[in-house]
């Protein structure tokens, strides 16, 4: 499983004071400031064909400075990063790295994106050798070479290093900053998941939430609930995630209901199950008409059982799902709709072992309707089978004894 991913903008964007100082960066041309725009726009649209086409000619412009031409580079670097054309994209960052001149904040930049794609294509080694360049290069050591460097021991399994140097940030501003917390919050979950201390990755996670409530955080909380045996909580987070119109997938409904009946809650598991099939979230196909059936069957509602389990049955090629039927038509006492039942169940084809007790359950149907030939008939069929002989024996004595009175 990926867990850290590598933005989709990789690169800083300066658009809105490169043509100032009061960033700090060197000022640029209104004429190379128009083409960043442009390019930025490309960007945005997800033209990054046509961006490289025109781009490229415009490298070869002498009307723009060294540092000009390195932003149109990083632009085209983060357009073939989004074709992915990796290994290019790493070899033009790398190009980026030996110009000379650049700004620190500039090259800071350079150094994160080229490092993010080193982690992403697993080039642990390479891009631990990347963050030491930056180190010796850069003048400012900021925290998201450091979050970089703990995000490649996390990948290389080494969770307690990562802990360890994510405690040794101690700059109050950096730790008020948001994105920076969050960053740290993720990776202190994700390596306290690892290393099976739930309670604490809970207690990160938590906090992670109230900065950034994602659906993905909120799976990732009850996964953790999920790994402390604390079903009711993991439930607790899979329904919050329900109620705020966050799931949308089959899957996700259909583990809610099973999360729902484990602890006993048929009626509303059923109850979201029925109104996801009326707005077309679940396929209308015979598994899920059964799951709701039993669902409804659990929460003594009959009619709704025996609905949806009709429904599933007349769906499936096979008969199981008719010969469920006819257990809960039995069941409801209402014997001649659970005769044709257990007949289509036959008629369709069954397993041997559930032939057989389709079989014996016809006969035990034909006897309390007191069609008491045909009820022998697939009784004593029924007694000649091992997993159904004992009960069948039983019914063949009644209908002994019925017929002797």
């Amino acid at each position: 499983m990926t867990y850290l991913t590598v933005p989709k903008q990789l690169v800083i964007f300066f658009f809105f004071f490169l043509c100032t100082n009061a960033s700090g960066l060197p000022t640029i041309s209104q004429a190379a400031y128009e083409k960043v725009t442009d390019y930025r726009k490309l960007l945005l649209e997800n033209k990054y064909k046509e961006l490289l086409t025109s781009l490229d000619e415009d490298l070869k412009e002498r009307k723009f400075s060294n540092y000009e031409k390195s932003i149109l580079k990083s632009l085209k670097a983060e357009a073939l990063f989004n074709l992915d054309r990796k290994t290019e994209t790493i070899y033009l960052y790398n190009q980026l790295l030996y110009e000379k001149g650049l700004p620190d904040q500039f090259l800071a930049s350079i150094f994160q994106s080229l490092i993010s794609i080193q982690i992403q294509e697993t080039q642990y080694e390479k891009a631990l050798n990347t963050i030491y360049k930056a180190k010796k290069t850069l003048k400012d050591q900021n925290y998201k070479l450091q979050t970089l460097e703990a995000k490649i021991l996390f990948h290389q399994k080494e969770y307690q290093k990562a802990l360890d140097l994510l405690s040794q940030f101690k700059d109050r501003d950096t730790l008020k900053q948001t994105s920076f917390q969050r960053e740290r919050l993720l990776l202190q979950f994700l390596c306290n998941r690892e290393l099976k201390r739930y309670a604490t990755a809970i207690e990160h996670l938590t906090i992670l939430i109230k900065l950034d409530a994602k659906k993905l955080y909120f799976e990732y909380l009850a996964n953790l609930y999920f790994l402390q045996s604390n079903s009711k909580m993991q439930l607790a987070i899979t329904e919050m995630i329900y109620e705020s119109d966050l799931m949308t997938t089959e899957s996700e409904l259909l583990n809610l209901s099973y999360l729902l009946a484990e602890q006993k809650n048929y009626f509303r598991a059923a109850q979201i199950l029925d109104k996801e099939f009326k707005a077309n979230t679940i396929e209308k196909n015979a598994k899920n008409y059964a799951l709701v059936a039993r669902l409804w069957y659990l929460a003594k509602e009959t009619e709704s059982a025996l609905d949806n389990m009709r429904k599933a049955g007349a769906a499936s090629k096979a008969g199981s799902y008719y010969l469920e039927l006819a257990y809960f038509l039995a069941g409801a006492e209402q014997w001649q709709e659970a005769e044709k039942a257990v007949s289509k169940s036959l008629n369709k084809g069954l397993q041997k072992q559930k032939e057989h007790s389709a079989t014996l359950l016809k006969g035990q149907i034909l006897h309390t309707l007191k069609r008491f030939d045909e009820a022998k008939y697939y009784l004593a069929k029924a007694y000649k089978y091992t997993k159904t002989k004992k009960d069948a024996e039983k019914w063949l004595q009644s209908y002994e004894k019925t017929m002797n009175n």
